[in-house]
């Protein structure tokens, strides 16, 4: 899924090398639950694109200080995780 996804989404071939983090977004609201696996990955192939203009206007990098202030609750909830030392990353 997760290769489709990146795929699909901006371009590029990855290959999964491990699991992250899981984040449980629950809205009761709306009686959902969606599991958020969060991956880190390989790039195989490719140049990150935008595939999906409809969907992303547009994609940067940032540091963990400099974070914009729209982010998902699922990516707040991440990046609180690597800034804590709970989420290791490389």
């Amino acid at each position: 899924c997760a290769v489709r996804e990146t795929r699909e989404e901006y371009g590029i071939e990855v290959q999964p090398v491990r699991l992250l983090k899981v984040i449980d977004h629950i809205l009761p609201e709306e009686k959902q639950h969606w599991v958020n696996p969060i991956l880190e990955a390989k790039l195989v192939s490719g140049t990150p694109k935008l595939m999906e203009p409809n969907k992303i206007s547009r994609f940067a990098w940032f540091s963990l200080q400099s974070m914009p202030q729209n982010l998902t609750r699922n990516l707040v909830e991440f990046f609180e995780g690597v800034k804590s030392g709970e989420v290791k990353i490389d």
